[in-house]
């Protein structure tokens, strides 16, 4: 097949293929890859996660007091490893495809020190979009307490729960807002070059510019990944709420890491839908492979 081209105005449809395209020439190489640091990542995972389901469980089946929070710390931190390593790769797989180097015998060593730079990228510009987060969160919640101050507790009951489900309905309202600039947060550190603060500026603006666009992209790929994600997830979840309840055993780990597997199979599928939507939005708005061309033709 020949060589996809990235920076294309392409229709919904046409960004679904150019994906299929890219994932039918390289998926060897992309799994091959991501699967190296990927596999240890969703092991220790998976053994975190039994201890993580039986905090969720304990109370409910036995009543009796979850003894390892360490371990609930350490599964998160899998997580959070797992997601950043996974944006990362994918990303650095993408670069190499675009340079034109990347074939059959691309190793993890060839991707090592991309992949170890967009990983500081993600990292860091997760922290700032988390930590806006927090701050609104908090301010939110202060907010309910100091209405809630003048009030019996009687009164506080009472209103707690039209509260708590006008905060959530905000919630919801802001992240289907914000979803598109979330989305596409980190693409322009990866593949535009920009800094950490620039690229949160650009997907924001970017984001908001595109919003319908990028939101029925999210939807669309969201739903399907979800789908593919949940057939790997739905062992672990009926093994853990109906058989284990709590208890940790060879059979919890087995079925949580198949289910952390599902994240690492269908995640980067996600990442270059959307990143083909990045493309696609560049291109519009700056038509760069149109000024690649006139660079070319005044080089000759």
């Amino acid at each position: 097949m020949d060589k996809i081209e990235f920076y294309k105005n392409r229709t919904l449809s046409e960004r679904f293929s150019a994906s299929v395209d890219f994932l039918k020439q390289n998926w060897k190489i992309l799994y091959k890859n991501i699967l190296i640091g990927a596999l240890p990542l969703a092991i220790a995972g998976g053994y975190f996660l039994q201890y993580y389901q039986q905090a969720s469980f304990t109370n409910v089946y036995s009543g009796n007091t979850f003894s390892n929070p360490l371990f609930v710390v350490l599964y998160l931190i899998c997580m959070v490893s797992l997601m950043i390593y996974l944006n990362a790769m994918t990303g650095a797989v993408l670069i190499k495809y675009h340079e034109g180097n990347l074939d059959s015998s691309t190793g993890w060593g060839d991707l090592y020190n991309s992949m170890m730079s967009l990983s500081a990228k993600t990292f860091l510009i997760g922290l700032i979009i988390w930590s806006i987060i927090v701050v609104a969160i908090a301010f939110v919640a202060v907010i309910i307490s100091l209405f809630f101050s003048g009030i019996t507790l009687g009164e506080e009951m009472a209103f707690f729960g039209i509260i708590l489900l006008f905060v959530v309905l905000i919630l919801l309202g802001f992240v289907l807002i914000f979803s598109p600039f979330l989305a596409l947060a980190h693409y322009p550190a990866y593949f535009s070059g920009a800094g950490i603060w620039e690229s949160i500026k650009i997907a924001f603006g970017m984001g908001f510019r595109n919003w319908g666009n990028v939101v029925v992209t999210l939807l669309l790929s969201g739903i399907v990944m979800a789908i593919i994600s949940m057939i790997f997830s739905v062992p672990n979840s009926i093994v853990a709420m109906f058989f284990s309840r709590g208890e940790i055993s060879i059979l919890t780990f087995i079925f949580a890491f198949i289910a952390l597997l599902g994240n690492v199979l269908t995640y980067p599928v996600m990442f270059i839908f959307i990143a083909f939507q990045y493309f696609s939005i560049v291109e519009n708005e700056q038509g760069v492979s149109l000024q690649s061309k006139v660079d070319e033709f005044e080089n000759l």
